[in-house]
Protein backbone atom coordinates (compact mmCIF):
# COMPACT_ATOMS: atom_id res chain seq x y z
CA UNK A 1 0.00 0.00 0.00
CA UNK A 2 1.47 3.37 -1.02
CA UNK A 3 1.02 6.73 0.62
CA UNK A 4 -1.99 8.57 -0.71
CA UNK A 5 -3.62 11.89 0.31
CA UNK A 6 -6.78 10.02 1.31
CA UNK A 7 -4.77 8.00 3.81
CA UNK A 8 -3.87 10.99 5.99
CA UNK A 9 -3.98 10.00 9.66
CA UNK A 10 -3.48 12.55 12.42
CA UNK A 11 -2.80 11.17 15.89
CA UNK A 12 -3.29 13.49 18.85
CA UNK A 13 -1.99 11.29 21.58
CA UNK A 14 0.38 10.07 24.22
CA UNK A 15 4.05 9.23 23.84
CA UNK A 16 5.51 7.05 26.59
CA UNK A 17 8.47 4.99 27.57
CA UNK A 18 7.18 1.52 28.50
CA UNK A 19 8.84 -0.70 31.08
CA UNK A 20 7.47 -4.17 30.27
CA UNK A 21 7.90 -7.02 32.73
CA UNK A 22 7.08 -10.55 31.59
CA UNK A 23 6.11 -12.96 34.36
CA UNK A 24 3.94 -16.01 34.89
CA UNK A 25 1.49 -13.90 36.85
CA UNK A 26 1.24 -10.52 38.51
CA UNK A 27 2.32 -10.15 42.12
CA UNK A 28 -0.48 -9.65 44.62
CA UNK A 29 -0.56 -6.84 47.17
CA UNK A 30 2.33 -7.28 49.58
CA UNK A 31 3.85 -10.03 47.44
CA UNK A 32 7.22 -10.08 45.65
CA UNK A 33 7.68 -12.37 42.65
CA UNK A 34 10.38 -13.03 40.10
CA UNK A 35 9.73 -12.11 36.48
CA UNK A 36 11.17 -13.79 33.43
CA UNK A 37 12.53 -10.72 31.62
CA UNK A 38 11.94 -7.02 31.04
CA UNK A 39 12.25 -4.54 28.19
CA UNK A 40 12.26 -0.78 27.75
CA UNK A 41 10.10 0.07 24.74
CA UNK A 42 8.50 2.98 23.00
CA UNK A 43 4.83 3.14 23.93
CA UNK A 44 1.86 5.33 24.61
CA UNK A 45 -1.37 4.83 22.72
CA UNK A 46 -0.66 7.80 20.49
CA UNK A 47 2.79 6.58 19.45
CA UNK A 48 1.55 3.01 19.01
CA UNK A 49 -1.33 4.08 16.77
CA UNK A 50 0.90 6.38 14.71
CA UNK A 51 3.44 3.64 14.05
CA UNK A 52 0.74 1.10 13.25
CA UNK A 53 -0.90 3.46 10.74
CA UNK A 54 2.48 4.28 9.17
CA UNK A 55 3.21 0.58 8.71
CA UNK A 56 -0.11 0.20 6.92
CA UNK A 57 0.82 2.85 4.36
CA UNK A 58 -0.77 5.95 5.85
CA UNK A 59 0.76 9.41 5.82
CA UNK A 60 0.89 10.04 9.59
CA UNK A 61 1.32 13.16 11.70
CA UNK A 62 1.77 12.59 15.44
CA UNK A 63 1.17 15.42 17.89
CA UNK A 64 2.26 14.95 21.48
CA UNK A 65 4.70 16.03 24.18
CA UNK A 66 7.61 14.59 26.13
CA UNK A 67 9.73 15.81 28.99
CA UNK A 68 13.25 17.18 28.59
CA UNK A 69 14.83 14.01 29.94
CA UNK A 70 16.56 10.81 28.85
CA UNK A 71 13.23 9.07 28.23
CA UNK A 72 12.14 11.91 25.97
CA UNK A 73 15.30 11.46 23.91
CA UNK A 74 14.69 7.70 23.85
CA UNK A 75 11.12 7.90 22.55
CA UNK A 76 12.06 10.44 19.86
CA UNK A 77 14.85 8.20 18.68
CA UNK A 78 12.47 5.23 18.58
CA UNK A 79 9.76 7.15 16.70
CA UNK A 80 12.31 8.15 14.08
CA UNK A 81 13.53 4.54 13.86
CA UNK A 82 9.96 3.43 13.12
CA UNK A 83 9.60 6.11 10.44
CA UNK A 84 7.27 8.52 12.25
CA UNK A 85 8.20 12.22 12.08
CA UNK A 86 8.90 13.92 15.40
CA UNK A 87 8.69 17.55 14.28
CA UNK A 88 5.28 17.98 15.97
CA UNK A 89 6.39 16.41 19.26
CA UNK A 90 6.82 19.22 21.79
CA UNK A 91 8.96 19.36 24.94
CA UNK A 92 7.29 20.22 28.25
CA UNK A 93 10.40 20.95 30.24
CA UNK A 94 8.85 20.97 33.71
CA UNK A 95 7.14 17.59 33.21
CA UNK A 96 8.68 14.13 32.91
CA UNK A 97 8.15 12.00 29.82
CA UNK A 98 5.12 9.75 30.20
CA UNK A 99 5.87 6.32 31.60
CA UNK A 100 3.93 3.04 31.61
CA UNK A 101 4.58 0.05 33.82
CA UNK A 102 3.29 -3.04 32.02
CA UNK A 103 2.97 -6.57 33.36
CA UNK A 104 2.45 -9.29 30.74
CA UNK A 105 1.50 -12.71 32.15
CA UNK A 106 2.04 -16.19 30.76
CA UNK A 107 -1.25 -16.02 28.81
CA UNK A 108 -0.21 -12.79 27.08
CA UNK A 109 -2.66 -10.68 29.11
CA UNK A 110 -1.51 -7.30 30.33
CA UNK A 111 -2.04 -4.92 33.23
CA UNK A 112 -0.88 -1.35 32.69
CA UNK A 113 -0.28 1.59 35.02
CA UNK A 114 0.43 4.90 33.29
CA UNK A 115 2.06 8.04 34.69
CA UNK A 116 0.97 10.65 32.15
CA UNK A 117 3.63 13.30 32.77
CA UNK A 118 4.08 15.55 29.73
CA UNK A 119 1.13 13.92 27.97
CA UNK A 120 -1.19 16.07 30.07
CA UNK A 121 0.25 19.27 28.59
CA UNK A 122 -0.85 21.00 25.37
CA UNK A 123 0.28 24.31 23.86
CA UNK A 124 -1.29 26.82 21.50
CA UNK A 125 1.43 25.93 18.99
CA UNK A 126 0.27 22.32 19.08
CA UNK A 127 -3.34 23.24 18.29
CA UNK A 128 -2.21 25.57 15.52
CA UNK A 129 -0.24 22.68 14.03
CA UNK A 130 -3.28 20.44 14.38
CA UNK A 131 -5.35 22.89 12.33
CA UNK A 132 -2.73 22.82 9.60
CA UNK A 133 -2.51 19.02 9.31
CA UNK A 134 -6.20 18.10 9.57
CA UNK A 135 -7.97 17.62 6.25
CA UNK A 136 -11.60 16.83 5.32
CA UNK A 137 -10.82 13.24 4.27
CA UNK A 138 -8.36 12.55 7.07
CA UNK A 139 -8.92 10.75 10.36
CA UNK A 140 -8.08 12.02 13.83
CA UNK A 141 -7.18 9.31 16.33
CA UNK A 142 -7.78 10.20 19.97
CA UNK A 143 -7.18 8.31 23.21
CA UNK A 144 -7.66 9.34 26.82
CA UNK A 145 -4.04 9.47 27.94
CA UNK A 146 -4.08 13.21 27.27
CA UNK A 147 -6.14 15.79 29.16
CA UNK A 148 -9.92 15.82 28.61
CA UNK A 149 -9.85 19.52 27.72
CA UNK A 150 -7.16 18.97 25.07
CA UNK A 151 -9.03 16.03 23.56
CA UNK A 152 -12.24 18.03 23.37
CA UNK A 153 -10.48 20.90 21.66
CA UNK A 154 -8.80 18.55 19.18
CA UNK A 155 -12.11 16.81 18.42
CA UNK A 156 -13.83 20.14 17.77
CA UNK A 157 -11.12 21.16 15.32
CA UNK A 158 -11.49 17.85 13.48
CA UNK A 159 -15.26 18.21 13.36
CA UNK A 160 -14.90 21.74 11.95
CA UNK A 161 -12.91 20.49 8.94
CA UNK A 162 -14.93 17.30 8.41
CA UNK A 163 -12.29 14.80 9.54
CA UNK A 164 -13.37 11.44 10.96
CA UNK A 165 -12.77 11.24 14.73
CA UNK A 166 -11.97 7.82 16.22
CA UNK A 167 -11.82 7.60 20.03
CA UNK A 168 -10.14 4.88 22.07
CA UNK A 169 -11.73 5.56 25.49
CA UNK A 170 -8.78 4.40 27.57
CA UNK A 171 -8.33 5.18 30.36
CA UNK A 172 -12.12 5.53 30.68
CA UNK A 173 -13.04 9.23 30.88
CA UNK A 174 -15.45 10.78 33.37
CA UNK A 175 -19.14 10.94 32.60
CA UNK A 176 -19.20 14.66 31.78
CA UNK A 177 -16.18 14.42 29.46
CA UNK A 178 -17.70 11.40 27.76
CA UNK A 179 -21.02 13.15 27.24
CA UNK A 180 -19.34 16.08 25.49
CA UNK A 181 -17.02 13.87 23.45
CA UNK A 182 -19.89 11.69 22.24
CA UNK A 183 -21.25 14.48 20.10
CA UNK A 184 -17.86 15.10 18.49
CA UNK A 185 -16.70 11.52 17.92
CA UNK A 186 -17.64 9.46 14.87
CA UNK A 187 -16.46 6.08 16.16
CA UNK A 188 -15.79 4.89 19.72
CA UNK A 189 -13.79 1.67 20.20
CA UNK A 190 -13.83 0.36 23.80
CA UNK A 191 -12.52 -3.06 24.76
CA UNK A 192 -14.51 -5.41 27.01
CA UNK A 193 -13.37 -3.84 30.29
CA UNK A 194 -13.92 -0.30 29.03
CA UNK A 195 -17.32 -1.23 27.61
CA UNK A 196 -18.49 -2.41 31.02
CA UNK A 197 -17.09 0.71 32.72
CA UNK A 198 -18.84 2.97 30.22
CA UNK A 199 -22.21 1.22 30.08
CA UNK A 200 -22.46 -0.96 33.19
CA UNK A 201 -22.92 -3.96 30.87
CA UNK A 202 -20.28 -6.69 30.55
CA UNK A 203 -20.28 -7.87 26.89
CA UNK A 204 -20.07 -11.59 27.64
CA UNK A 205 -22.49 -12.96 25.03
CA UNK A 206 -24.39 -11.78 21.96
CA UNK A 207 -27.30 -10.29 23.91
CA UNK A 208 -25.18 -8.36 26.41
CA UNK A 209 -22.80 -7.22 23.66
CA UNK A 210 -25.69 -5.82 21.61
CA UNK A 211 -27.14 -4.15 24.69
CA UNK A 212 -23.81 -2.49 25.52
CA UNK A 213 -23.34 -1.34 21.93
CA UNK A 214 -26.88 0.07 21.89
CA UNK A 215 -26.13 1.92 25.14
CA UNK A 216 -23.06 3.56 23.59
CA UNK A 217 -25.09 4.51 20.54
CA UNK A 218 -27.67 5.99 22.88
CA UNK A 219 -24.99 8.12 24.52
CA UNK A 220 -24.52 9.90 21.19
CA UNK A 221 -21.76 7.90 19.51
CA UNK A 222 -22.82 7.38 15.89
CA UNK A 223 -20.80 4.18 15.55
CA UNK A 224 -19.63 1.89 18.37
CA UNK A 225 -17.05 -0.82 17.67
CA UNK A 226 -16.58 -3.10 20.67
CA UNK A 227 -13.19 -4.80 20.74
CA UNK A 228 -13.76 -8.29 22.15
CA UNK A 229 -10.26 -9.77 22.12
CA UNK A 230 -10.13 -13.30 20.74
CA UNK A 231 -13.88 -13.07 20.00
CA UNK A 232 -13.30 -10.33 17.44
CA UNK A 233 -15.45 -7.19 17.43
CA UNK A 234 -19.05 -6.04 17.37
CA UNK A 235 -20.16 -3.14 15.17
CA UNK A 236 -23.15 -0.96 16.03
CA UNK A 237 -23.81 1.59 13.30
CA UNK A 238 -27.08 3.34 12.38
CA UNK A 239 -27.95 0.63 9.85
CA UNK A 240 -25.76 -2.23 11.08
CA UNK A 241 -25.44 -4.65 14.00
CA UNK A 242 -22.77 -7.19 13.18
CA UNK A 243 -20.34 -9.47 15.00
CA UNK A 244 -16.99 -9.82 13.23
CA UNK A 245 -14.90 -12.85 14.15
CA UNK A 246 -11.16 -12.53 14.72
CA UNK A 247 -8.64 -14.84 13.04
CA UNK A 248 -7.38 -17.52 15.43
CA UNK A 249 -3.80 -17.03 16.63
CA UNK A 250 -1.70 -17.99 19.66
CA UNK A 251 -1.58 -14.97 21.97
CA UNK A 252 1.97 -14.04 22.95
CA UNK A 253 1.53 -10.41 24.05
CA UNK A 254 -1.66 -8.34 23.86
CA UNK A 255 0.02 -4.97 24.55
CA UNK A 256 -0.94 -2.43 21.84
CA UNK A 257 -3.28 -4.82 20.03
CA UNK A 258 -6.10 -2.30 20.45
CA UNK A 259 -3.87 0.42 19.05
CA UNK A 260 -3.12 -1.66 15.95
CA UNK A 261 -6.86 -2.27 15.63
CA UNK A 262 -7.70 1.45 15.72
CA UNK A 263 -4.96 2.38 13.27
CA UNK A 264 -6.08 -0.30 10.81
CA UNK A 265 -9.72 0.70 11.20
CA UNK A 266 -9.00 4.37 10.46
CA UNK A 267 -6.66 3.60 7.57
CA UNK A 268 -9.21 1.41 5.79
CA UNK A 269 -12.04 3.89 6.37
CA UNK A 270 -9.91 6.68 4.86
CA UNK A 271 -9.29 4.37 1.90
CA UNK A 272 -13.04 4.14 1.31
CA UNK A 273 -13.87 0.78 2.92
CA UNK A 274 -17.23 0.19 4.56
CA UNK A 275 -17.30 0.10 8.36
CA UNK A 276 -17.78 -3.69 8.34
CA UNK A 277 -14.87 -4.26 5.93
CA UNK A 278 -12.67 -1.90 7.94
CA UNK A 279 -13.47 -3.77 11.17
CA UNK A 280 -12.60 -7.11 9.53
CA UNK A 281 -9.25 -5.67 8.46
CA UNK A 282 -8.70 -4.24 11.96
CA UNK A 283 -9.41 -7.64 13.53
CA UNK A 284 -6.72 -9.18 11.33
CA UNK A 285 -4.25 -6.45 12.32
CA UNK A 286 -5.01 -6.96 16.00
CA UNK A 287 -4.64 -10.73 15.69
CA UNK A 288 -1.22 -10.41 14.07
CA UNK A 289 -0.19 -7.97 16.78
CA UNK A 290 -0.96 -10.35 19.67
CA UNK A 291 0.97 -13.15 17.98
CA UNK A 292 4.30 -11.43 18.71
CA UNK A 293 5.82 -9.47 21.61
CA UNK A 294 6.17 -5.72 22.02
CA UNK A 295 3.98 -2.67 21.66
CA UNK A 296 4.88 -0.55 18.63
CA UNK A 297 7.14 -3.29 17.32
CA UNK A 298 4.23 -5.74 17.08
CA UNK A 299 2.29 -3.66 14.52
CA UNK A 300 1.91 -5.51 11.20
CA UNK A 301 2.56 -4.10 7.75
CA UNK A 302 -0.02 -4.07 4.98
CA UNK A 303 1.97 -6.82 3.22
CA UNK A 304 1.85 -9.00 6.32
CA UNK A 305 -1.92 -8.61 6.60
CA UNK A 306 -2.28 -9.38 2.89
CA UNK A 307 -0.33 -12.61 3.40
CA UNK A 308 -2.16 -13.47 6.62
CA UNK A 309 -5.66 -12.75 5.32
CA UNK A 310 -5.55 -12.40 1.50
CA UNK A 311 -9.31 -11.88 1.21
CA UNK A 312 -9.07 -8.66 3.26
CA UNK A 313 -6.40 -6.82 1.28
CA UNK A 314 -8.05 -4.27 -0.99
Amino acid sequence: MKEHPEFDICVFGSVNADVCVYAERAAGLGETRFGDRYALNLGGKGANQAIAAHRLGAHVRLLGNTGDDIFGAFVRQELARFGVATDLIGVAGSYPTGMASILVDAAGRNAITVVAGANLTASEAEFKALEEVLKPKSALLLQCERSPAANLRAARKARNVGACVVLDPAPVPSGETLKTLAGLVDIVTPNETETEALTGIAPTDRASTEAAADALHGMGFRIAVLKLGARGAFVRAPELRRHVAAPSVACVDSVAAGDCFNAALATRLCAGSSIEAAVRYACAAGALSVSRPGAAASAPTAAEIASFAPDLSA
